[in-house]
């Protein structure tokens, strides 16, 4: 039997014979719908593999309700100052949608869909600082300590490094130790973290794509790391430093809805060929 459930407003998604399909829901019958085999489905049905989109982020990537863990915590609705305010709707982050990762799948890949978000709303690349979840428990809840949210990604976007640059300063920024085995990398800094979290990731799921974002507030030494990381291991990259102009801040370093939709074209735009087939 084939397995049937909503994956956007109008669409559905069907799970079978080893690959995800997205039909449109107003192709199939109504009332028949978990009575179709997936051969019944591909059979009638013109149909594309997905690609499975997982998220390894901060608060920028966080809206309530869309985390892969409920224990993880949020920053978009409740902390955007737009929210509810006559005249802010057009730039206020009020839904999910108008969430970078959100857009990216929804309006700029013809056949994508979200594997997992593994975002924390504070969190840096680095471990070493503990962060509390909603049920009180205490968590390393660094980027290079939450590799194994993911289900079967075909694509990991991993945009992270802006509480690293504005809470660290660079006092941790370490070596590469390139060399260095998963177990022996010094992950309370924040090269060697990036590095690990890196070879962790391509360990688990195998062939998958990943691509890096360079935030528009990370600080010289941030930004040329990740660039000579995203070399060393021929990986493409996102870079927004020097277009703060682009990405309005609805607070801080959380950009607005026009920031939002802007970081989802420019990462569709840059890596185009890593998102569709």
């Amino acid at each position: 039997q084939c397995s049937i459930f909503p994956t956007k407003e109008d669409e559905i998604s069907a799970i079978g014979n080893g690959a995800d399909y997205v039909l449109s829901d107003r192709m199939i019958p109504e009332g028949a719908r978990t009575d179709y085999t997936a051969e019944d489905i591909l059979a009638a049905y013109p149909s594309e593999p997905m690609i499975r989109v997982g998220i390894l982020g901060d608060s920028i990537s966080t809206f309530e309700g869309s985390m892969c863990n409920p224990d993880y915590k949020e920053w978009y609705p409740k902390s955007d100052p737009n929210v509810g305010v006559a005249g802010k709707e057009g730039i206020a982050v009020n839904s999910v949608e108008k969430l970078w990762w959100r857009i990216l799948i929804d309006e700029y890949m013809n056949n994508g869909i979200l594997d997992a978000n593994s975002s924390w709303s504070g969190t840096r690349v680095r471990s070493g600082v503990e962060s509390e979840g909603y049920s009180g428990k205490k968590y390393q809840a660094g980027f290079v300590n939450r590799t194994d949210d993911f289900k079967d990604p075909d694509v990991i976007i991993i945009f992270g490094g802006t509480n690293d640059t504005t809470k660290d300063k660079g006092e941790l920024i370490g070596d590469y130790e390139w060399d260095k085995s998963i177990n022996e990398h010094n992950t309370e800094e924040f090269r060697s973290a990036y590095v690990c979290m890196i070879k962790k990731l391509q360990a688990s799921y195998k062939d998958v794509q990943l691509i890096l974002v360079i935030g528009d507030k990370l600080t010289e030494v941030y930004e040329d790391s990740i660039i000579e990381i995203a070399g060393h291991f021929g990986l493409p990259y996102v870079n927004f430093v020097g277009e703060s102009a682009k990405l309005p801040k609805c607070a801080t370093v959380h950009p607005d809805a026009v920031g939002q939709q802007y970081i989802a074209q420019k990462i569709f735009s840059t890596c185009k060929d890593y998102l569709t087939r």
